[in-house]
């Protein structure tokens, strides 16, 4: 018995040891501008000390946000245990299931750079599909939809992504939310340009804002040398070969910086 008694005032000291570390360390992250590397060292910490799934699911989040450019398998395991904190908590709760759709949307957005089973990203899919329904949550619904066509393109099905890009763009105008399409430009532009429907594919980026008219920069670029290549395949040589001019200009300032977008 006293075994036993050891070993639970051992686990209870471990526990209280991981809580102090992660406040003291989101407490040092909170006046800055984002945790970083160290949002990794939170999600452990917050999952060590057991009893706080919900700060250990937002951490979870934030820590694939980093790592996403970094390692993508490292990516998934955060998702993943972003879904298992989530799965523990009430999911009557609105910050509960934010987190748990977040969580979901990133595993099928995530099938597309790395080995992820089917069944668990289609899993993923419908999940989080009921629950932004449920709730009524429009852009939601239409940033899930923009996830799967990215799983859908890396599947070799251009139809199917079209659509639910299309689907997505309608729920977006109807919300005057179309913002939204901005974090999804490349994977957009690769879906019409594997569709031969290249100026849809422009088209559809130029909703809500002046995207195709903003100066070139770190944020952007990436996209828009794609804009640059699929203008040259419209024939718009003149107007590719400018874009690209400026993509190289900011490349060269910052080599070896590429943002996923």
């Amino acid at each position: 018995m006293q075994e036993v008694a050891y070993a639970g005032q051992l686990i209870e000291a471990r526990k209280l040891l991981h809580t102090r570390a992660a406040q003291a360390l989101q407490k040092a992250f909170e006046a800055t501008d984002g945790a970083g590397e160290a949002a990794v060292l939170l999600a452990h910490h917050w999952h060590q000390a057991q009893d706080y799934a919900h700060q250990a699911a937002e951490w979870d989040l934030q820590a694939a946000s980093w790592l996403v450019q970094r390692d993508v398998n490292a990516t998934v395991a955060r998702l993943r245990s972003a879904i298992a904190a989530t799965d523990k908590l009430d999911p009557s709760d609105a910050a509960v299931r934010r987190l748990a759709i977040a969580a979901r949307a990133g595993i099928v957005r995530s099938a597309s750079l790395v080995d992820i089973p089917s069944a668990d990203v289609e899993q993923a899919y419908a999940q989080a599909r009921s629950m932004v329904v449920a709730e009524n949550n429009p852009a939601g619904l239409a940033e899930l939809l923009l996830s799967n066509a990215i799983y859908q393109l890396n599947r070799g099905s251009a139809v199917d992504a079209s659509k639910l890009i299309d689907e997505a763009v309608s729920i977006l105008e109807e919300t005057d939310d179309t913002h939204t399409l901005s974090r999804f430009r490349i994977p957009i532009l690769n879906v019409y340009f594997t569709r031969g429907q290249l100026q849809r594919g422009l088209d559809i980026l130029s909703l809500g804002n002046d995207w195709q008219q903003q100066p070139i920069n770190l944020e952007n670029f990436a996209s828009r040398a794609l804009r640059a290549i699929v203008l040259a395949y419209m024939g718009r040589l003149p107007e590719a070969q400018q874009e690209l001019k400026m993509v190289l200009q900011v490349t060269g300032a910052s080599a070896g910086f590429m943002p996923l977008w």
